[in-house]
């Protein structure tokens, strides 16, 4: 019993050691990222909005519209265009 005191000392002591040092390290990571594209966003045609009740009417409307899109130098050239640029200009930066 009389060991007691002497053991609780010892384990206190135990803790009374300063801590170690903190150690600060600066490390360079290189991220690659993309690159924004250069290309301007094409604008889409306006919506096709209510057909006329005649069916020739219709079409003529409809024909005209899927010109806008896929006729030449209409919203999927535009399109097809900004894609190639991006991508050539994706390929064109070196990666490091």
């Amino acid at each position: 019993m009389k060991l007691w005191p002497a053991f609780s000392l010892l384990l206190l002591a135990g803790c009374a050691h300063t801590p170690g040092g903190t150690e600060v390290k600066t490390i360079e990571v290189v991220k690659e990222v993309m690159v924004p594209c250069p290309a301007q966003v094409p604008a889409r045609p306006t919506p096709l909005g209510a057909l006329p009740e005649l069916t020739e009417d219709a079409l003529r409307v409809v024909g005209a519209k899927l010109l806008e899109y896929a006729g030449k130098g209409g919203y999927a050239d535009k399109a097809e265009d900004a894609i190639k640029l991006c991508a050539s200009a994706a390929a064109a930066v070196p990666s490091k």
